[in-house]
C-alpha cells in the first residue's frame, strides 16, 4: 500500500492553475448563454406561438433525454461529416450549453407561470409593451422564485463539465487525469480536482440560501 505523497500533491496544484481559468471560462460563458436561451424557450413554451411552440418543445425533449457524452460525441466526430469543423473548445461550449438551457427552461417556464396574470395585466395597463413587461417586470420576480433550482441547475452545469474530458479538453478533470497517468499518483492527482469543484459548488449553496432568505423577508 502506498503512503499519501504530500510532495505529489502540492507539486500538482501549479498544473491546475490554467486548468481552473478554461474551466471558469466555460462555466461563465455557458451559463450566460443557456440562461437567454432557456428564457427564451421558456416564453415560447408559454405563449405557443405554434411553430416556434413545436420547435421549441422538440429541442428541449431531444436534449433532455440524451447524455452530455452523447452528445459530445455527436458534434465532435459527427458534426465533421456534414463539413462543420470546431474545436474541442467550441464543441464543448455548445453542448454544455444546449443541454443546459434545456433543463434551464422548464425551471424558468415554471417561474413565469408563478407570477399571477395581474401582473400582466397591470403592466400592460400603464402602457408597457410585451417585451418591457418581461423585462422589468415579470422575469425579475420569476429569477426570484427560481433561484433555489436554478442554483441547483448550475451546479450541475459545473459538474458536468468534467465530462468534457473526453474530448480532450484540458479543464480541471483532463488535468487531473494526464497527472495521474505521468506520477502513478491517482489520488494525489485527483484530490486537488475534488476540492476544486468544491470550492465552486459550495458558494453557490450558501448564496442561494442567503439570497432565497432574504427575498423571502423583503416579500413578507
Amino acid at each position: 500500500m502506498s503512503i499519501f505523497s504530500w510532495r505529489v500533491f502540492l507539486n500538482s496544484w501549479p498544473e491546475f492553475v490554467p486548468a481552473v481559468g478554461l474551466s471558469v471560462q466555460i462555466w461563465t460563458v455557458t451559463f450566460g448563454l443557456s440562461t437567454v436561451l432557456a428564457t427564451l424557450l421558456a416564453i415560447i413554451r408559454i405563449y405557443r406561438p405554434l411553430i416556434l411552440y413545436w420547435m421549441a418543445s422538440f429541442f428541449i425533449q431531444i436534449f433532455r433525454s440524451t447524455p452530455l457524452i452523447i452528445q459530445l460525441y455527436f458534434f465532435y466526430f459527427g458534426l465533421p461529416h456534414l463539413g462543420i469543423m470546431m474545436s474541442e473548445m467550441q464543441v464543448g461550449l455548445l453542448a454544455v450549453t444546449l443541454i443546459n438551457a434545456a433543463f434551464s427552461a422548464e425551471i424558468i417556464r415554471v417561474g413565469i407561470e408563478a407570477i399571477h396574470r395581474t401582473q400582466f395585466e397591470a403592466a400592460y395597463a400603464l402602457g408597457l409593451t410585451f417585451f418591457d413587461t418581461m423585462r422589468y417586470v415579470i422575469l425579475p420576480q420569476a429569477f426570484r422564485k427560481i433561484i433555489p433550482p436554478l442554483t441547483g441547475q448550475v451546479t450541475l452545469l459545473i459538474k458536468g463539465t468534467a465530462v468534457l474530458s473526453v474530448i480532450a479538453l484540458r479543464e480541471v478533470t483532463e488535468t487531473a487525469r494526464a497527472l495521474a497517468v505521468w506520477t502513478f499518483r491517482p489520488l494525489e492527482s485527483f484530490l486537488p480536482a475534488i476540492i476544486i469543484y468544491l470550492a465552486a459548488t459550495l458558494p453557490l449553496f450558501f448564496i442561494s440560501k442567503v439570497l432565497e432568505r432574504r427575498w423571502a423577508r423583503h416579500g413578507a
